[in-house]
């Protein structure tokens, strides 16, 4: 049979009251009767005479232990993520007669020359179950409790320090003492196992799963999630920018509200705020548009952006986009794209070897501009407009290879004029594009493009009024350039 791990030291208090007993057991007469430690045998033979515990004091001590374990909140201490279950759920035995300890570390803790009589024993792998003595009935409800936890960290901790009965005795010490408290628990385990950077988030488990750590957990129990280190290379370890990017648009179907041509970008994005996982940071971008014939300045978009979380690969993100024309040129202020917009929205992103998927949900909110005609002014009214957009794409190294495909709901499109209404109602667009990244550390170099694949009420993205978001016309076609940092 496999051999058993030794269980013996427990704490001072366990150490004076077993002396005790061994001395009133003595004195009644029980000669043969040495010293009693906590400890095991090494072949099994004791197990076949075993019969399962159901009820009486050590039953009752695994449900104390358990208690106590839950209050001390022992599960989100890093390394003791399997201790409550396997305190719980090991099954229990009770042999007919106690055995003498029979290995010399069962003989360490106490008298080395002397033999003593075994409590229990325990195979030193999860889920294994637990032997107890007839003597072990004799030891008062705490002695009992220290025991389950002592049996159960022999199961429960790494397999390279379950069978180190120094640090096993150090961590039962630590849990059972009567000024045990949670950080003196967390903090003796910090000196065997390091715990790597921790996310102070619990989750509740509902079934046996393994938790972040690598150990296993079951029931009803919260646990500390562990966060895989961050690559060297991660883009989030350098979400700084600054770029350029050239857009050209294609002329809509019938009469363009504003004849835009072209447009030039200058962006800045920097993250000075957060850290390497939550980054915050602002960004600006700067426009110039061509029209058939001049060049005018754009409007000037301020951004807010911050990462807000990342687990199992997924990154999800917010963002708030302000697009003003403050500093546009007069002729884009009254024309009947020259307001200004505000957007928000969350971004979730999964990146794997060989492919990349993204979805964008936002929220373009509504407001109004003024153009002059001869002598007549119109006012332009924009509704609020929800967008979805899909990225998918393949991954071949520094390459992407992918497009998108995005669907907008707009409230309206609203014209007010000298005897002149003009009101499309809620509306579609379904929009379409592929994209191409070469991405280095440093750099990118990227080509996409933006399509209108289907409307409703004969709109395009004129009707948007958002020249730095989807543009104008018909679509575009962009060409970008980006340096990280």
């Amino acid at each position: 049979m496999k051999k058993l791990t030794s269980n013996f030291g427990l704490s001072a208090l366990i150490v004076s009251a077993i002396t005790a007993l061994t001395t009133s057991t003595t004195s009644a007469g029980e000669s043969t009767m040495g010293p009693t430690h906590v400890g095991n045998g090494d072949d099994g033979s004791d197990l076949e005479s075993a019969a399962p515990l159901i009820q009486g004091p050590i039953v009752q001590a695994r449900e104390a232990a358990v208690k106590t374990l839950k209050r001390l909140d022992i599960d989100t201490i890093y390394g003791l993520g399997t201790l409550i279950p396997e305190v719980e759920n090991s099954k229990l035995f009770l042999s007919k007669q106690d055995i003498a300890a029979q290995q010399k570390e069962d003989l360490a803790v106490f008298h080395s020359d002397m033999r003593g009589l075994v409590f229990a024993r325990t195979f030193p792998q999860s889920h294994a179950e637990t032997r107890f003595f007839p003597i072990a009935e004799k030891l008062t409800e705490q002695q009992l409790i220290a025991l389950h936890i002592h049996e159960a960290l022999h199961r429960s901790l790494p397999e390279h320090l379950r069978e180190d009965e120094s640090i096993v005795t150090n961590i039962t010490l630590a849990i059972t003492s009567p000024a045990s408290n949670h950080d003196r628990i967390r903090a003796t385990m910090a000196k065997h196992i390091p715990a790597p950077k921790v996310v102070p988030a619990q989750l509740t488990a509902t079934s046996s799963h393994p938790d972040e750590a690598g150990y296993r957990v079951s029931g009803n129990q919260s646990v500390t999630q562990v966060e895989d280190p961050i690559p060297e290379n991660a883009a989030v370890k350098q979400p700084s920018l600054v770029g350029y990017s050239y857009r050209n648009y294609s002329a809509p179907k019938g009469v363009a509200l504003y004849p835009i041509k072209s447009m030039h970008v200058l962006q800045s994005f920097l993250y000075p705020f957060g850290n390497d996982r939550v980054p915050l940071g602002f960004g600006i971008e700067a426009s110039m548009i061509n029209l058939e014939s001049e060049t005018l300045t754009g409007p000037l978009s301020l951004s807010a952006r911050m990462r807000l979380w990342s687990k199992r690969g997924f990154d999800i993100g917010a963002w708030g986009v302000a697009s003003l024309n403050t500093l546009s040129a007069e002729e884009l202020k009254r024309s009947p794209i020259g307001r200004d917009v505000s957007t928000v929205g969350l971004s979730m992103t999964k990146d794997i070897n060989f492919f990349y998927v993204e979805n964008l949900l936002s929220i373009t909110f509504g407001s109004k501009s003024k153009s002059k005609l001869s002598n007549y002014e119109y006012t332009y009214h924009y509704g609020n407009v929800i967008n979805a957009d899909i990225h998918a794409g393949a991954r071949i190294k520094k390459l992407k290879i992918g497009g998108f495909v995005g669907f907008g709901l707009a409230d309206y499109f609203k014209v007010d004029g000298p005897d002149f209404a003009y009101d499309t109602g809620r509306y579609r667009l379904v929009t379409v594009g592929p994209e191409v990244v070469w991405r280095e550390k440093d750099f990118s170099v990227s080509l996409t493009g933006r399509f209108m694949a289907n409307s409703s009420k004969e709109v395009n993205f004129d009707q948007l009024g958002n020249i730095m978001g989807q543009g104008v016309g018909q679509g575009s076609v962009s060409g970008a350039f980006h340096v990280y940092f």
